[in-house]
C-alpha cells in the first residue's frame, strides 16, 4: 500500500490556491499519493495535480458563523 498525504483546505483566495498548488507539487516529490479534501470548489488544474479529490460543500466543524481554526500536526507512522 502506498502512503498518502491528506490535505484539508479552504482556498477561497488566489494566494491560497497558489500555496496549495506549491504544496501539492512539493509533496509529490516524496512519491506518495495526495488527497485533497475541500469545502470550497477547486479548479480542474488543481484537482488534476492531486491523486484524489473530495469536495464537500458542507462544513460541520464551523456552525452558526463561529470562527474555529484547527491545526493538524504531521506524524509519520
Amino acid at each position: 500500500m502506498k502512503d498518502c498525504f491528506v490535505i484539508t483546505t479552504y482556498c477561497n483566495t488566489p494566494n491560497r490556491v497558489e500555496e496549495l498548488k506549491r504544496c501539492i507539487i512539493n509533496l509529490k516529490k516524496f512519491d506518495c499519493d495526495v488527497l485533497i479534501h475541500a469545502h470550497y470548489p477547486l479548479d480542474l488544474n488543481i484537482q488534476q495535480l492531486a491523486t484524489y479529490y473530495i469536495y464537500d460543500s458542507t462544513n460541520p466543524v464551523i456552525r452558526n458563523g463561529s470562527k474555529i481554526i484547527v491545526r493538524w500536526k504531521w506524524y509519520k507512522t
